[in-house]
């Protein structure tokens, strides 16, 4: 898997223990987010982050 740097701002703060799932397009970067806990990440995602 190869491993991306990004950034985006929000006034918006994480509660602990979420993870953050982006929608990212290549040109425009981050077009959208929300906040999930471990459930709700994708399988690909949850092979590299153990609860």
């Amino acid at each position: 898997m190869k491993k991306k740097s990004l950034s985006f701002k929000t006034s918006r703060e994480l509660r602990e223990g979420t993870y953050l799932k982006l929608e990212v397009m290549p040109v425009r970067c981050v077009i959208g987010w929300e906040e999930v806990q471990y459930d709700g990440l994708p399988e690909t995602v949850k092979s590299i982050y153990q609860k």
